[in-house]
């Protein structure tokens, strides 16, 4: 009964609490274009500056716009920088004809792939809380390219217009899902070991016990697939102290013969000579490393305005030599991002059947909002590379796993879970 109930507020807290602010969100940032169409360029700036302010407290909370904190003043200056940049060339283009709009929402749907810029859509989230009803195809960047223009063309159309187009996408996306629901697909049912390191040491954990309590976990759960690691800065090369745990623990395993039952995906902070973070891929005799491929500016990546006393040996670097590939693990297609890379939408298509995220939020933990910033970014993160594969899984390091199904859903049992067990396993 009391899973039952924990169960309950998690779904709560996830699908009503916050309806209303996103809502709000999304109006605001429909009206804005209509806004930038009539104001002046002081007036504008205002209203770019409240609904910023306004996109910051409700998606991470106040605490964010204190400037102090280097976390929240990079996030406060990339939103602003971002709203100003993308209205203000709206302000310009919109005046002109829905040939130029849609090429402003090309341009910045382009971006977001190709320049590593996280695209700060609202709509995303409206997407996700209603994806049974909107039309998408299986390319995540026309996905979002769709989001940008349907809105951005909106102070171009007359109402008949917009009435026209709003009935031509849902004939469109009730043809979809009609076509989808008589597909028989088949699913091979893979189970997952979750492994929240980060949680596992807040909760008490040690070094010494760490490898041998994992190996009790798959004793008690000996049919599970695959073991899954969240990114964490515990395990890794990176400096002496973590090497030496690091190959501890490899050696243990390579001793216990676990990794010739189950696959391993690894997450290290640097390994062998590669300064990145990597996952592992170990089952048998296979291994496989595929590494982080957007750094976190300022944090993971120095950038123009870095501090210039900053050790260099700090920041990370990406190996052009190390191609990433895709996991067959029992003939099921799995591929494997790390927490920032997930954020930028793919130009292939979105059909592997598995995605798996390493992630660490721990540095967005500043408040009650928590939870809620895990969700959002693994909305925008499914959004981006998952929307037509299984499972999507978005495994943290301090807790709060997120998994999203076939349907598009947080499965909120999975997430109550996570917050309490570093060890769990997840049925996909």
């Amino acid at each position: 009964m009391v899973v039952k109930i924990e169960n309950i507020i998690a779904f709560y807290e996830f699908m009503y609490i916050n309806y209303f602010t996103d809502f709000f969100l999304c109006l605001l940032f429909t009206f804005l274009h209509f806004f930038s169409k009539r104001s002046g360029r002081r007036t504008l700036l205002l209203g770019v500056l409240i609904y910023s302010c306004y996109f910051i407290v409700s998606l991470f909370g106040p605490e964010f716009l204190y400037f102090f904190d280097k976390t929240a003043l990079l996030i406060c200056f990339f939103t602003l920088s971002y709203n100003v940049l993308y209205f203000f060339s709206y302000r310009v283009i919109v005046s002109y004809s829905l040939v130029s709009t849609t090429i402003h929402s090309l341009f910045f749907t382009v971006m977001a792939f190709y320049v590593k810029i996280v695209p700060l859509n609202p709509l995303i989230l409206l997407y996700y809380r209603f994806n049974d009803l909107f039309y998408s195809t299986p390319y995540p960047i026309v996905n979002l390219f769709l989001l940008y223009l349907s809105v951005a063309a909106l102070p171009l159309l007359n109402i008949r217009l917009i009435f026209i187009c709003f009935f031509f996408f849902c004939f469109l996306s009730f043809t979809q899902k009609t076509y989808s629901s008589t597909k028989n697909i088949h699913q091979q049912k893979i189970k997952v070991g979750v492994v929240q390191v980060g949680l596992y040491y807040q909760l008490g954990g040690n070094t010494t016990d760490f490898f041998p309590d994992l190996l009790k976990f798959l004793r008690e759960n000996n049919d599970i697939d695959m073991v899954v690691f969240s990114e964490n800065t515990v395990y890794g090369f990176k400096n002496q102290f973590n090497k030496k745990i690091t190959q501890k623990m490899i050696s243990d395993l390579k001793a216990s013969n676990a990794h010739q039952r189950y696959a391993f995906i690894f997450n290290f902070l640097g390994f062998n000579d590669i300064n990145n973070i990597v996952s592992v891929y170990y089952y048998k005799d296979n291994l496989l490393i595929n590494q982080k491929k957007a750094l976190i500016p300022f944090v993971e990546q120095q950038w123009f305005f870095s501090d210039k006393h900053d050790k260099i040996d700090e920041y990370l670097s990406i190996r052009k030599d190390i191609v990433n590939q895709n996991i067959n693990h029992n003939g099921i297609n799995i591929k494997t991002y790390i927490c920032y890379d997930v954020l930028f939408p793919e130009t292939h298509k979105s059909d592997n059947e598995l995605v798996i995220v390493q992630s660490n939020y721990k540095l967005l933990d500043k408040n009650d909002m928590y939870n809620r910033i895990i969700k959002n970014g693994s909305i925008l993160g499914w959004f981006a590379v998952a929307t037509n594969s299984l499972a999507y899984i978005n495994i943290q390091n301090h807790g709060g796993t997120v998994l999203i199904r076939k349907n598009g859903k947080i499965d909120y049992s999975v997430f109550a879970t996570s917050l309490k067990k570093p060890f769990f396993v997840i049925d996909v």
